[in-house]
């Protein structure tokens, strides 16, 4: 018996792919962090006149807040916005809060000027939180924010997203002085950016993550900076 065997031409192609990864360090200098330019147009500037805190309308160029009290201008300007949300951008200057700030408008940035915009707490608030999340596509992005630790009996956290606070950004922030948790993310929060952040002076975890398989897998935590902090991570 002949056994003949046949074998049809083969091209073989290799296709060669090359991956570059670019990555630009952080820089943890207080006076220079990375720039990043935000692509929602301009809702409001909210900034510093002597003893007062303004409220600028983009829109319509007329101060919608100017008052002693940071807290309102801040909140006034997320009311303002449309329903579709919008960039808040705040200038250099210190904005005390005196009680949460809850953000519950979706797609809404807040815009600083480097560590130089500073939300704080001022002595004995005792704030559970200083910043809540709870809408989704909510970008806070190059300011710092001071929990004055050493002045407070109490705090959870400084910045919570909660749920409903989807696909937040949290960039390029300087996260300080937290009697708590610097940054808490809640269950069933999905798809947290947190890139580029410097923790420091933080009382128990700088990123923390309620024990939830869907919140820890769907986020990202890339290229951030961690000091001074009692917790574990």
């Amino acid at each position: 018996m002949k056994l003949t065997t046949s074998m049809s031409k083969t091209t073989a192609i290799l296709v060669l792919t090359v991956l570059v990864i670019w990555t630009q360090p952080f820089s943890y200098h207080v006076s220079a962090p990375p720039s990043i330019n935000p692509v929602k147009p301009c809702g409001y500037i909210i900034y510093v006149d002597g003893s007062n805190y303004v409220a600028n309308n983009c829109s319509t160029g007329f101060d919608d807040y100017r008052g002693a009290n940071a807290y309102s201008a801040i909140s006034t300007a997320l009311s303002g916005l449309p329903s579709v949300g919008g960039l808040l951008h705040l200038k250099a200057g210190s904005y005390p809060l005196t009680s949460t700030l809850t953000v519950s408008k979706a797609n809404v940035t807040f815009y600083g000027e480097g560590f130089g915009t500073v939300i704080t707490q001022p002595n004995a608030q005792n704030l559970a939180q200083l910043v809540k999340l709870t809408a989704p596509f909510i970008t806070l992005s190059s300011l710092r924010i001071n929990g004055n630790s050493a002045n407070q009996a109490s705090g959870t956290s400084l910045v919570s997203i909660e749920a409903g606070g989807n696909d937040a950004m949290i960039q390029n922030l300087w996260i300080t002085n937290a009697k708590g948790h610097a940054l808490q993310i809640r269950p069933l929060v999905l798809r947290t950016r947190v890139l580029d952040n410097y923790f420091t002076g933080i009382g128990n975890l700088g990123v923390h993550f309620y024990n939830n398989f869907t919140t820890k897998v769907d986020s990202v935590v890339v290229g951030n900076y961690f000091a001074a902090f009692s917790g574990t991570g």
